[in-house]
C-alpha cells in the first residue's frame, strides 16, 4: 500500500527533493555510502540530480579519483568514496567471493590464477596508466591467462573486490580502468568498524528503512545487520511500529525548486522528478510498496529481467517510466506514465526534462506519446 509520507521522507534523506545544490558530486556519493552503478549513463545522472551538477562536473570528479566505481556489494558495481572502499569491502567481500565460488570453479579460475591475474592487471595499470577493458583482456591473454568467455570479466571483478582496481569514466560505453591507490587496508579496519560505517550511511541516506532493506542493499546476513544496529543504536532511532529506522539526515539546503504556491501547494518543478534506472530511491529497498503500486512493478523491471527502467516520480510516488533519444544539440525524453498525469504533473515532467537536458549540456525536450 502506498505511503507517501514515508516516500517523501526518503526523497529528503536521499537528497532528491530538495536536491543538495550546495554539495559536490563526491559529497553526494559519500553521503549515500554506495550508489548502484552498473549502468554508467544512468549512474552519473543519479549523482547529478542530487546536487544539480552537470555531467562534465560529475565526470571531472571521477577523473580526479574523488569518486570510484567498482564491485562493492552483491557482486554489483557501485560508485563510492575512495576512502570508504576498504571499509565496505571488509564487510561485503567474504559473501561476494562465496557467492561466486561455484562460477569461478566452472571457469577454472583458482586462487593462484586470480592472484596472478590481479598482479598483472595492477602492474599494467601502474606502468601504463588508465587502460580500457579490451586492452586489459588482451594483456591477460598475452600474459598466459586466457580471458575467454566470462573469465576476463570475473578476473577484473575479483581484482576490484580486492580493492586493487576501479573504473573511471566511460568512453563510448567502454569503461576505462585504473589502479586504485590504497587508502588503508582491510587489515587496518577494526572489528565491525566497516559494518558500523555501512549501517549509519544506509539509514542516514535511505531512512526511514527497515532491517530487511539494509540486508538486501548491503548483501549481508540478518545476523550481521542486527549486530550493526546494536553497534550503532545511539546514532539511529529505534524501529517504529512499522519497523522503520531513521538516521540523522543532513538538513537540506534551500533549493530553487522548493518554492510553494500561495496556497501551500508544492510546485510541480519540485514535486516531479525524472530518476534514472537503478536509482537508489527504488533499488535501495526490499519493500517498494510505499512509493510504487505493486501492480506496476513489472513495468519498472519487465519480467524480472534485472534491468530497471528510468522512473517518473510525482510527489514521492513512482508514476511511470521514461526513455531518451540523444540528438546533436538536444535530448528528447518520452514519458510513459502508468496512468494519465494531471496538467501540473505534465508541467513538472517538462521542467524535470529541462534539468536533465542541462545536466547533459543541451536542451531537454519532452515528446508526449
Amino acid at each position: 500500500m502506498l505511503n507517501l509520507d514515508l516516500a517523501r521522507e526518503r526523497l529528503r534523506s536521499q537528497w532528491i527533493d530538495p536536491p543538495m545544490r550546495a554539495q559536490s558530486p563526491d559529497a553526494v556519493v559519500d553521503w549515500m555510502g554506495g550508489m548502484q552503478a552498473q549502468d554508467y549513463a544512468q549512474a552519473v545522472w543519479a549523482i547529478g540530480l542530487r546536487c544539480g551538477k552537470t555531467l562534465a562536473e560529475v565526470e571531472d570528479a571521477i577523473r580526479q579519483r574523488q569518486i570510484v566505481r567498482l564491485w562493492l556489494m552483491r557482486q554489483t558495481i557501485h560508485f563510492a568514496s575512495p576512502r570508504a572502499v576498504q571499509a565496505i569491502l571488509s564487510v561485503t567481500r567474504p559473501r561476494m567471493l562465496s557467492g561466486m565460488a561455484a562460477r569461478l570453479r566452472e571457469l577454472e579460475l583458482d586462487s593462484a590464477t586470480l592472484e596472478k591475474s590481479s598482479a598483472l592487471l595492477v602492474d599494467a595499470l601502474r606502468t601504463q596508466g588508465d587502460l580500457d577493458r579490451a586492452t586489459l583482456l588482451r594483456l591477460l591473454d598475452e600474459g598466459g591467462i586466457s580471458p575467454a568467455g566470462q573469465r576476463g570479466y570475473y578476473m577484473l571483478g575479483y581484482a576490484g573486490m580486492q580493492g586493487l582496481i576501479a573504473m573511471g569514466v566511460e568512453v563510448k560505453k567502454n569503461p576505462t580502468f585504473f589502479a586504485l591507490d590504497p587508502v588503508g587496508s582491510v587489515d587496518d579496519i577494526r572489528a565491525d568498524e566497516g559494518l558500523a560505517w555501512l549501517v549509519t550511511r544506509f539509514f542516514n541516506a535511505h531512512g526511514p528503512a527497515a532491517l530487511d532493506d539494509f540486508v538486501r542493499w548491503a548483501g549481508v546476513s540478518v545476523g550481521e545487520a542486527r549486530r550493526g544496529l546494536a553497534i550503532c543504536e545511539e546514532a539511529l532511532t529505534p524501529p517504529d511500529e512499522a519497523g522503520m529506522i531513521r538516521g540523522e539526515p543532513h538538513p537540506p539546503a534551500p533549493s530553487p525548486h522548493a518554492e510553494r504556491g500561495s496556497e501551500g501547494v508544492r510546485s510541480a518543478a519540485r514535486g516531479v522528478h525524472l530518476l534514472p534506472g537503478f536509482d537508489e530511491y527504488f533499488i535501495g529497498y526490499k519493500d517498494r510498496s510505499a512509493m510504487l503500486d505493486p501492480a506496476d512493478s513489472d513495468k519498472i523491471c519487465p519480467g524480472g529481467n534485472g534491468v530497471f527502467k528510468p522512473m517518473i516520480v510525482c510527489d514521492g510516488e513512482i508514476r511511470g517510466v521514461w526513455s531518451r533519444e540523444v540528438k546533436r544539440d538536444r535530448v528528447i525524453l518520452t514519458p510513459a506514465p502508468f496512468r494519465p498525469l494531471r496538467d501540473e504533473e505534465r508541467a513538472g515532467v517538462e521542467a524535470a526534462a529541462g534539468r536533465y537536458g542541462a545536466f547533459l549540456g543541451m536542451e531537454g525536450v519532452v515528446r508526449w506519446g
